[in-house]
């Protein structure tokens, strides 16, 4: 018994002497931010790091960095004052060495940068989300705490997914029904697709619409914000129950063929995750199906002249719903050869990739830079520099005035094929 004291004694001292030297370095680096008036961008990471996280510059006119180590003993106390549970993270405080912004989970150094820069924005305000923080990570918030959590979290244009799911599982669907809780989850576009709000939206829409006064076109253009917001966490995660979930809730709001949606999304995931194999594959069999459809719709379809005659007679049938299609999938072809140009470089599938987009050229009605700056990239892949300068040439002078990115990127790329630089 004694012997068991004597060990358990130790490693009380031990600890204790790991806590006061831990301490000491972090009272260090207060006083030093704090004397050259910076912040402190601290840098946590499970193990060692990978290289980019140290190479890539920061804002360093306005922080001291540092960065912890959860296996090193003496960094774990202050990893645990803060409530870091993911990695890597950051956490961002004021010269005081108070947080500045909520603990972020970083994947990339420009996730870093981005924070960082927010952070810099708040420079010496206490954060007052530091207490909801703690109170969030050790589950002691009830759902009207959680709710004025959420609005704060969305004022700092902050991920809400998961706390929204936490939400929306914790309260009744009667709580729901608000304007002001239906307001923050969609208009601010925070809904989480998919997941228990997934699930909520999905049995729930008829009743959202009427409370929010929505049209079902306003309320499918949500939805559709909020998958696309989504959409590259579901690929960096690889989680393809959530793909699954959402061609569920697609097909839910759609009258479209539910296995156009399932191919448009598993070539889109694909894409994401960076699958060429799969995505080559995929590929061929989701043009093959925009294909079947378009044919199979237009023939369906009564000839648009009589249409508009009669939509004049009767007040149906406007020429608009005829005319939807043919732009729809031509959007389709356009972006399924756009993912081939940027991941592929096999001569057969470009080749295939070039046919579907001049058929979604031939087959859109209205006037679209995009479609032929595609097919320039794709002739210039392909080996064929000077049509895809000419036709380059062409998207470029039928962007929009107005649209000064796109302007800028298509002549940027317009200089390179001149060149004969790489693009893709």
């Amino acid at each position: 018994m004694k012997r068991i004291f004597t060990v358990i004694t130790l490693l009380l001292i031990i600890n204790s002497a790991a806590s006061a030297e831990s301490d000491t370095e972090f009272r260090k680096l207060v006083n030093s931010a704090k004397g050259a008036d910076k912040c402190i961008l601290i840098k946590v990471f499970g193990n060692d790091p990978h290289s980019e996280f140290f190479d890539t510059p920061y804002q360093k006119e306005h922080f001291i960095e540092a960065s912890l180590y959860l296996s090193d003993y003496r960094d774990a106390e202050i990893i645990r004052k803060y409530n870091v549970n993911a990695f890597p993270s950051v956490i961002v405080l004021n010269p005081d060495g108070n947080l500045l912004l909520p603990v972020k989970k970083v994947n990339t150094p420009r996730e870093i940068d981005e924070y960082a820069d927010l952070a810099s924005k708040v420079k010496s305000e206490p954060n007052p989300m530091a207490q909801q923080d703690l109170d969030y990570g050790t589950n002691k918030m009830n759902a009207a705490a959680m709710l004025e959590y959420i609005e704060k979290r969305t004022s700092y244009g902050m991920d809400n997914g998961e706390v929204m799911d936490k939400y929306v599982s914790m309260v009744a669907p009667a709580d729901m029904f608000n304007k002001r809780t239906l307001l923050l989850f969609l208009e601010n576009n925070n809904i989480n697709v998919p997941g228990a709000c997934c699930f909520f939206v999905k049995q729930n829409q008829e009743k959202i619409k009427t409370v929010l006064q929505l049209s079902d076109e306003r309320f499918v253009r949500l939805i559709d914000k909020s998958i696309e917001f989504r959409f590259d966490n579901i690929c960096k995660n690889s989680d393809e129950f959530a793909l699954s979930q959402i061609v569920d809730l697609k097909s839910s709001l759609s009258s479209i063929d539910k296995a156009l949606i399932e191919n448009e999304y598993a070539t889109k995931y694909f894409y994401g995750t960076r699958q060429p194999l799969k995505l080559m594959n995929q590929s061929r069999i989701y043009a093959d199906l925009i294909m079947q459809h378009y044919e199979r719709t237009k023939a369906e379809q009564p000839n648009p002249i009589k249409s508009k005659r009669s939509s004049i007679k009767d007040k149906k049938s406007p020429l608009s719903s005829v005319v939807s299609l043919p732009v729809a999938h031509a959007a389709r072809l356009r972006n399924l050869s756009q993912y081939v140009v940027e991941t592929l470089s096999v001569k057969s599938i470009l080749d295939d990739a070039l046919t579907w987009s001049i058929f979604a050229e031939q087959i859109s009605n209205t006037a679209r830079f995009d479609i032929p700056e595609t097919r320039a990239y794709i002739l210039y892949k392909l080996g064929r520099k000077d049509e895809a300068v000419e036709v380059m040439e062409k998207a470029y002078a039928s962007v929009p005035h107005d649209n000064l990115d796109s302007k800028k990127l298509i002549g940027l790329n317009l200089i390179k094929m001149k060149r004969g630089d790489k693009i893709y």
